[in-house]
């Protein structure tokens, strides 16, 4: 039965001439009925591959504004690791729009597929009354929340907040979608009182929303009602089995409950229903922090596997892999597993790889090479934006090598990733309990971070519709928060040129600038700045007694 089946031109809608169209799909006889489908929908330009790889490659060279793929492929990557791809690279633009297509309505694939958001599900047999609609949707839908989806690229949760609301109040009314995408930008600021008005207007229309769970459960987990949260998630869970979110908050709250084998077996379950690389890595990840190593060692080696001629395949998986064999005594194992890991990696993957080195070089008695190797992994995540996994683990082979101080920086640059979590997680706790560290020590005290005046509220406005000074304070302080380092910078600069001598901003200045250098590192900038604005402090306080003694004003 042909895969795609002719319907009436007159019920079929018409789409700009000018979008760009790839289909993906490795059945030849398919490609040219699916061009020919789209050619009568309008869109003129179409251009077809059948295998995976190559279409990966066409993005990257080429602007397309739809993308058609098969959901299922006989060798290579499949559909989801193509989403998987393309989202993570940021290959199409915020109003592209990429739709699966699949002749089985597995629950599994789309439930797998959804994680990585396709913009739509196409079933085969293709009929044009069927797919111009979808694509009709899918292209407006994109190109209407492109700022906002941009925003979300750039992990800028106050533009989310701000396009999703201007969105909303173009459209008229209440949509779901622009609520949850206002509840995630409001989570992510950690303004939860107004995380639980967006979810109470959600649920005023449509009660079962399990991402209105998740939000309530982020809201009870800041509020100190893990148990709450708990609860709420298991049912979530239990009611929507596909509901990546929830599983992940889920898992998070039963380690920092100190629940490590319930944690294990969430993970455990939600790999059985979203069977996707991003599970086994979140399993691997969970397992090895816990001491778990054969559950770690069969993630991880299913992981290299499953992507071995896939373009999803990492290096940092490998080497992921040679730390579970260093923590199980096989240092020649490890070594051989990080050596096939080859200078054109990226620079994490490199870091980890050093680090997983100077572990098996002090296991075998070589402490020459295992601090050479420490230095290397050191110096490679200063320079570069690993994950908290990946500096832990050089803090571990820093440690190992009898660098404490520098590992020392480096877990706590660590546990400064970690913005909404009142501790170091269970990979820290592991990593400075053994290195001989009290892993209570390294919790970062939001509390003690200044605040800003109400009436500074961020993005509040000054007379002549700037920001105000205060309100830049403000901004400065929630990157802060959430260790967006160079953004405070780039907050406490505009602060500091409308307010120079001001006590607030200087102050706030001075608290930027130490937890930057706490995280990445001492900075001699950094620090001239922290001297100057405490010499100007020193010099407004009244009288003759000074506080800041032998401060320099300059560098």
């Amino acid at each position: 039965m042909s895969a795609v089946l002719p319907t009436r031109v007159a019920s079929r809608p018409h789409l700009p001439s000018a979008v760009r169209a790839l289909v993906v799909d490795e059945d030849a006889a398919l490609r040219p009925a699916v061009r020919l489908l789209l050619q009568g929908l309008g869109i003129a330009q179409v251009q077809q591959v059948g295998d995976p790889v190559r279409a990966i490659r066409m993005m990257e060279v080429e602007v397309f504004d739809l993308v058609l793929c098969e959901a299922s492929f006989r060798s290579t990557m499949d559909g989801s690791q193509v989403l998987e791809y393309v989202r993570t690279r940021r290959l199409l633009a915020p109003s592209a729009a990429f739709l699966l297509m699949s002749a089985e309505a597995m629950r599994s694939l789309v439930a797998s597929a959804r994680e990585w958001q396709p913009d739509g599900f196409v079933l085969k047999p293709l009929t044009a009354s069927a797919l111009g609609p979808r694509i009709e949707h899918a292209l407006r839908r994109r190109a209407i929340h492109a700022p906002l989806f941009a925003a979300a690229d750039a992990r800028d949760p106050e533009a989310m907040l701000a396009h999703a609301r201007r969105l909303a109040e173009e459209a008229g009314g209440a949509s779901l979608e622009l609520l949850r995408w206002q509840a995630q930008a409001l989570i992510d600021l950690g303004r939860f009182g107004q995380v639980r008005e967006v979810c109470d207007k959600a649920l005023s229309l449509r009660t079962d929303l399990p991402w209105t769970a998740v939000a309530l459960a982020h809201c009870e987990r800041a509020e100190r009602r893990s148990d709450d949260a708990i609860r709420r998630l298991r049912t979530t869970v239990r009611f929507h089995p596909a509901a990546g979110e929830a599983y992940d908050l889920l898992i998070d709250l039963l380690q920092e409950t100190g629940q490590v084998e319930r944690a294990l077996a969430v993970a455990r379950q939600a790999l059985e229903q979203l069977s996707t690389t991003q599970r086994l890595r979140a399993l691997g990840e969970l397992a090895l922090a816990h001491g778990e190593l054969a559950q770690a060692e069969t993630c991880y080696t299913e992981l290299i596997r499953r992507t071995s001629s896939s373009l999803t395949r990492s290096p940092l998986d490998t080497c992921m892999l040679g730390q579970v064999f260093v923590d199980r005594g096989a240092a020649d194992k490890a070594l051989r597993t990080v050596g096939a890991v080859d200078g054109d990696a990226d620079t994490p993957s490199r870091a980890l790889a050093a680090a997983v080195q100077a572990q098996a070089h002090v296991a075998q008695g070589d402490a020459g090479a295992s601090e050479a190797a420490a230095r290397t992994a050191l110096d490679l995540a200063t320079g570069s934006e690993p994950t908290e996994t990946v500096l832990l683990l050089v803090a571990q082979g820093a440690f190992a090598a009898g660098l404490h101080d520098e590992g020392r920086r480096v877990a706590e640059r660590a546990v400064a990733l970690r913005p909404r979590s009142r501790g170091p997680g269970a990979l820290a706790r592991r990593v400075l309990t053994d290195a001989g560290f009290e892993p209570e020590a390294f919790v970062r005290d939001v509390s003690a971070l200044p605040a800003a005046p109400p009436v500074a509220a961020p993005g509040a406005r000054a007379p002549d519709g700037g920001t105000t000074a205060a309100a830049d304070v403000a901004e400065a302080l929630a990157a802060l928060q959430r260790a967006r380092f160079d953004e405070a910078l780039a907050h406490m600069a505009r602060a500091r040129a409308k307010l120079p001598a001001n006590p607030m901003v200087l102050m706030a200045a001075v608290q930027v600038q130490m937890l930057r250098m706490r995280a990445k590192g001492f900075d001699a900038a950094s620090a001239a700045d922290v001297r100057r604005c405490l010499a100007e402090l020193d010099r407004q306080i009244p009288g003759d007694t000074r506080v800041f003694t032998g401060m320099p004003a300059g560098d």
